[in-house]
């Protein structure tokens, strides 16, 4: 009996135990849930914290574009210093990137791109040792594959050319196991090198098709005389004068050449519709060429950018305008010479109506203005002057070298550069800021080397910036010419960021050739940048962000790119 009741104990003490042992499993099991039920929410809040101090620093690079009211963008201005501070107990970083800065590959030109991928292949570190001729050949070939493919939607799709491999695009020798649809790699993987395209590359670059000022520029595909003559002339300081850089019938000049190309390349297109043979000496829209407009030669653009049949594909054909068109030239060409009317007075077997219509005319080498602008109300002061000044240099042998006088000098285009354009588009895609461009990249541009990058970086981070009201060329209403040293915006050199195109020819070894190069594929400022924004937890263990990129060409800021970390 005794040992019965004993065996009862002992087992519900045995039972007693395994019920509190259990209990205590289970104790244990609910804290360490808790504990970690507790710390996943702790992280959760961290990592929302971070998220949304990282649209902090969003909203303050936004704040910032919004507020920005530099007529140019360089890298000495706070943006490109990112902006950092605190919310929600988190810091947040964010750092701004001018996409301008890159290379866009839907409009670039494939020799620059050439160039480009070159540079890339050059400086990676692969394993492979190709010679300098083989990797030229390798990036002509992927850079005609790249075009062909586009426009991209992101440089990603790069990826999609042949020949394209991924360690070109992403600088990864490693295994590439990068998500294709990705606008960009991480910056911290330990597996990329130096130089990856997808890093020197963009398809969101864009500028404003405004003039420094904010005001709509001259489309001199479509602008009759007057319109060209008050969209590009400099507003007078003086009172009672109008300063002039092109005068009326320079402007007339500008719209007549227009007139003559249109009608050549109209007449061009209609005799290949009707199936002439032979290989046209013209392909608009696609390469380089020539066409005869009024006795002179007109280069038909670089890209297929502009298409159409416009007559100016670039500003640069400015410089091909004549001054003195071939029907204006037969109308004086009676009352014109290149002789000296003493020489011909003198001789003996002349009669007497020789001899008077002979000191009637004109001499071209020695005239002055008003001599010249007597013989045509076609030749103002502008026309005049444009004549003398060529003569400087160059002695007309014959009245037909007349043709040969261009209304718009180097010099003219330099202060017209940012108030004209060839196109009535509000944005103009894929331009490249010559204020944020690195000096690897900008040497590759078309008519650079390393040289002339340098030289531009040097003026770009010198001096301070000054009036853009100053020109290069001024005429006052009474016909009475002023030139000054070449200033436009920048005095010359004083250097500091661009504010005006033109004040490329202010930079040394930047001649002419270079300038009508860059000129219409380059600019001062940007519409379109990137931005990084990272929030990180105190403890520095949580960080969240994203990479955005935004457009402010409108009314109004929009978001063209989003991609979460």
């Amino acid at each position: 009996m005794v040992i019965a009741m004993n065996s009862n104990k002992g087992l519900s003490l045995i039972a007693v135990l395994w019920i509190v042992t259990i209990l205590t499993i289970l104790a244990s099991e609910f804290m360490y849930t808790l504990q970690l039920e507790v710390k996943t929410s702790r992280n959760w809040n961290d990592q929302i914290n971070a998220y949304y101090s990282a649209k902090g620093g969003f909203e303050t690079a936004i704040a910032y574009l919004r507020s920005d009211e530099t007529s140019y963008d360089s890298l000495d201005e706070d943006w490109a210093n990112g902006f950092t501070g605190e919310l929600n107990n988190t810091n947040f970083n964010a750092k701004m990137i001018d996409e301008s800065a890159k290379i866009n590959v839907n409009t670039i030109d494939e020799g620059t791109l050439t160039k480009v991928i070159q540079y890339c292949l050059t400086n990676q570190q692969t394993g492979e040792n190709l010679s300098e001729a083989e990797i030229t050949a390798q990036a002509q070939q992927l850079a005609s594959a790249i075009i062909a493919k586009r426009p991209y939607r992101t440089t990603a799709e790069m990826a999609k050319a042949e020949g394209m491999t991924p360690d070109i695009l992403y600088g990864w020798t490693g295994d590439d196991n990068t998500n294709q649809q990705s606008n960009t790699r991480s910056t911290n993987t330990e597996e990329q090198n130096a130089i990856a395209l997808i890093d020197i590359t963009t398809v969101f670059s864009a500028d404003k098709n405004v003039a420094n000022d904010g005001s709509k520029r001259v489309n001199i595909n479509t602008a009759d005389a007057n319109q060209i003559v008050q969209g590009v002339n400099v507003q007078g300081q003086g009172q009672g004068q109008q300063q002039q850089v092109i005068t009326q019938q320079e402007a007339q000049a500008i719209v007549d050449y227009r007139s003559q190309a249109t009608n050549q390349q109209g007449q061009q297109g209609g005799q290949m519709q009707q199936g002439q043979t032979g290989q046209s000496q013209i392909q608009f829209g696609q390469t380089q060429g020539q066409m005869n407009v009024g006795g002179q030669q007109m280069p038909t653009g670089q890209t297929g950018q502009q298409g159409g049949n416009q007559a100016y594909r670039n500003i640069t054909d400015l410089l091909n305008v004549p001054a003195i068109s071939q029907q204006t030239l037969n109308s004086i060409r009676d009352r014109i010479t290149v002789d000296d009317q003493q020489q011909g007075g003198g001789q003996q077997g002349r009669d007497q109506g020789q001899q008077q219509t002979q000191q009637q005319r004109i001499n071209i080498n020695t005239a002055n203005a008003d001599q010249l602008k007597s013989l045509s109300n076609r030749i103002d002061d502008g026309i005049a002057e444009s004549i003398i000044r060529y003569r400087q240099n160059n002695r007309f042998d014959n009245v037909d070298e007349l043709l040969q006088v261009r209304a718009v000098s180097i010099q003219d285009l330099r202060t017209i550069a940012d108030r004209v354009t060839t196109t009535d588009d509000a944005v103009l895609p894929g331009k490249i800021n010559i204020n944020t461009v690195p000096v690897e990249l900008l040497q590759l541009l078309p008519g650079m080397d390393e040289t002339k990058a340098n030289a531009i970086i040097a003026y770009r981070e010198s001096g301070t910036t000054s009036s853009s009201s100053s020109s290069s060329t001024r005429r006052t209403t009474s016909g009475t010419s002023q030139r000054s040293s070449g200033q436009v915006s920048n005095q010359q050199g004083q250097g500091g960021p661009f504010d005006n195109i033109g004040q490329l020819l202010d930079v040394e070894g930047i001649d002419e050739n270079t300038f009508r190069q860059l000129v219409d594929i380059v600019s001062y400022r940007s519409s379109v940048f990137r931005i990084e924004a990272t929030g990180t937890s105190k403890d520095n263990k949580i960080k969240n962000g994203f990479t955005a990129i935004v457009d402010r060409s409108g009314n109004r800021i929009q978001i063209k790119y989003w991609k979460q970390m």
